[in-house]
């Protein structure tokens, strides 16, 4: 039994007319503004720029978040630090590349958006590229989350999923494009493979599982199948 379906059968919304709806009413990034912060965010990785860069925090409470500022340090040689509201800077980003904020001020002039969340398209909330990559984040409306949320499961949302990630893909299909060469470069490297071998010897279980999280959060992104970057994230 599928309370979804029951939903739809129920109130007579058909399920295209709630994927359609979902997808059209998602507030996507600014393609123009996308490209420049795109360009600005990936240059400063691989410049090895000083100012830190931020991600999600790892493990229960963020308490295993500095195995991934080690592993960014060594890997990366660059500094990573948690964002420390968990959505901080995702929020600030989707602000400027939209024109909408939950909390406008007199100062930014955004238009004010309501029961939207801030959402990661295609997760990866530990990935220093994904957590703040214009095209990975958006507002969704907050009545689509039964199809998005991290606890949704089936076939239905499944599919909604790949459909979501696909327009994302179709909008911003050169920037991911773009993000996939330079993942696909870090993960081939040596020392990327020279890191994560060496943990692999240790026998503390929260270091293999972050060996784990590793390979499944730097990943390149494939735009038609909804499974091929794990888990859905919701924020």
């Amino acid at each position: 039994m599928d309370s979804y379906k029951k939903f739809f059968n129920e109130t007579k919304i058909t399920k295209e007319d709630f994927f359609r709806f979902g997808i059209e009413e998602t507030i996507f990034a600014n393609i123009s503004k996308a490209k420049s912060e795109w360009k600005t965010l990936s240059e400063r990785i691989r410049d090895k720029c000083q100012k830190p860069f931020y991600i999600r925090g790892y493990g229960r409470d963020s308490s295993n978040s500095n195995l991934y500022t080690e592993f960014y340090k060594e890997v990366f040689e660059i500094s990573v630090e948690k964002d420390g509201s968990g959505n901080g800077y995702p929020r600030k980003l989707i602000e400027n590349m939209t024109g909408f904020s939950k909390s406008p001020t007199k100062k930014n002039q955004y238009k004010k958006v309501e029961n939207y969340q801030v959402s990661h398209i295609f997760g990866k909330t530990k990935n220093v590229f994904m957590f703040t990559a214009p095209w990975n984040i958006a507002y969704v409306p907050k009545i689509i989350d039964p199809l998005t949320g991290h606890e949704a499961c089936g076939c239905m949302v499944e599919e909604y999923t790949d459909k979501f990630r696909q327009e994302a893909y179709t909008r911003f299909n050169d920037l991911i494009d773009d993000y996939n060469k330079i993942i696909s470069e870090k993960i081939q490297s040596k020392r990327f493979n020279e890191y994560l071998s060496d943990k692999s010897n240790c026998s503390d279980n929260n270091v293999k599982r972050f060996i784990k999280s590793v390979e499944d959060e730097l990943c390149e992104i494939g735009p038609f199948q909804a499974n091929i970057c794990g888990t859905r994230h919701q924020d």
